[in-house]
């Protein structure tokens, strides 16, 4: 075998069953072996920034890693537009990008790039593999960097001499790291404040993934009775039918939304990165709330706003570990924490079409949670004339089931329709629509209530 079936061979074994990518000089021997791989389908674009985003929206689609490809120089910097998106967005992306070979590399050779300096700031991980005793190794190791902690994109550059020569089939057993779990003292600390505070809120962010809803999340907002925010283009991290749901932030939310975070005693921030538009630029949270903060990633725990309570851990693992002791102890939400019809009272459909732009008029009450009056409008995008998705704002209808909206937090353009058919290339699922203004709806159809076709918001989307 020649190191380029070896490297797809790797990549068989690691479950990868869609490769996307443009044709080019030095790729045309990966193309040739994924062809003749079984199982193993190549997809060509007409661009390379398109393959990145393909390859980004199959790996949201399936829970697995999206792997794109392209020719050395131009093709590998088309690239760099997806993969920076993947990396804010924590997606498994593999980039496999062709390079000049070895024995005519550092004379400024046609179309040659330093590719893992290039790539080294948007990506978990760069290499340039030159050994072909080495391929096999470093691709799965790649594939695990990609899926483990917080997810992300990985480049991995093979020269075309290294794609051409004999290669060794030294393969490793296929492996996925177990999450950290939360300790048993942190999970403690955590249920005693959240049990005694009389404002708390949770604030869903992008760490709790997984399909469908987090059990563990759901039942520990249940269970204690707490209200529950996403973040920015997190809006499905929660069911959006429950009374505990506040909505989203960012851009356009409603101040029924805010007002719930600003007003907190306490924010259990669970994969939460606190990013800019989330808190409106740091201000949302007001000094003396007690935070909980739960992150896979340990240089996330205290970057922004430092936690009483730091839990390095599995997010849905974590606040099941939180939800069971709560049942263990018996602990309920204190008196007076909520009164009657939910915290929110948050519209249940999208805009009405007679809307007018700007932020809604949901008002928190400070005597009781319960008490909050029902939103009249929704998120809206500042001129736009009427209450529409923009291209920053969380405004779209409140989303019944597990489905996914797939934005781009990093405001690059071009994602929605290479999404939808990276999100298609899936084994199997349902429909999928692409909605204007850069947002896309997956993981089926909407149906009546929340924003579908026919409805007040599914001129947004088709």
């Amino acid at each position: 075998m020649n190191g380029a079936e070896v490297a797809i061979e790797a990549l068989r074994r690691e479950g990868v069953r869609h490769i996307v990518g443009l044709p080019g000089t030095t790729i045309m021997h990966l193309i040739d072996a994924a062809g003749r791989s079984p199982g193993v389908r190549y997809l060509s674009v007409r661009h390379e920034q398109v393959a990145a985003f393909m390859a980004d929206g199959y790996a949201r689609a399936a829970g697995s890693i999206g792997v794109c490809t392209a020719s050395r120089g131009p093709g590998a910097a088309n690239l760099a537009t997806g993969v920076h998106n993947a990396h804010a967005e924590s997606i498994p992306v593999l980039a496999l990008i062709g390079q000049v070979p070895d024995e005519i590399y550092y004379r400024e050779a046609f179309e040659e790039m330093d590719l893992v300096r290039f790539f080294g700031p948007i990506t978990k991980w760069s290499v340039e593999i030159h050994q072909p005793s080495r391929i096999a190794e470093l691709m799965q190791r790649a594939v695990r960097t990609a899926l483990s902690g917080r997810p992300g994109p990985v480049m991995v550059s093979l020269p075309l001499d290294v794609q051409t020569a004999e290669a060794a089939a030294r393969y490793q057993a296929t492996a996925r790291p177990i999450p950290p779990a939360a300790p048993a003292a942190a999970v403690e600390a955590a249920l005693a404040r959240l049990a005694s505070a009389q404002r708390p809120v949770i604030i869903a962010g992008g760490g709790v993934r997984g399909p469908g809803y987090s059990a563990g999340l759901l039942k520990l907002a249940e269970r204690l009775a707490i209200p529950v925010v996403t973040t920015w283009l997190r809006k499905n991290a929660f069911p959006n039918d429950s009374p505990l749901f506040c909505g989203s932030l960012g851009y356009g939310a409603l101040a029924v939304t805010e007002d719930v975070v600003r007003e907190a005693d306490l924010v259990l921030a669970a994969g939460c990165r606190f990013s800019e538009f989330t808190t409106g630029r740091w201000t949302l949270l007001s000094p003396g709330t007690a935070l909980i903060q739960i992150d896979i990633d340990p240089d996330g725990l205290g970057r922004t706003y430092v936690p009483d309570v730091g839990i390095c851990a599995d997010v849905s693992q974590a606040a099941q570990a939180l939800a069971d002791a709560a049942e263990e102890a018996g602990a309920g939400p204190p008196p007076g924490r909520l009164g009657g019809g939910g915290p929110c009272g948050l519209p249940a459909a999208g805009p009405p079409a007679e809307a007018s732009a700007g932020r809604g008029t949901g008002v928190v009450s400070r005597t009781g949670r319960g008490a909050a009056h029902r939103a009249r409008g929704h998120q809206g995008h500042a001129g736009a004339g009427r209450a529409e998705p923009g291209p920053v704002d969380p405004a779209l209808p409140r989303l019944r089931g597990a489905r996914q909206l797939l934005r781009l937090r990093r405001g690059e353009h071009g994602l929605g329709l290479p999404g939808r058919h990276g999100h298609a290339a899936r084994p199997a699922g349902r429909a999928v629509h692409h909605c204007q203004r850069g947002w896309q709806l997956l993981d089926g159809r909407p149906g009546p209530g929340d924003g579908g076709p026919g409805e007040a918001a599914g001129r947004h989307c088709h």
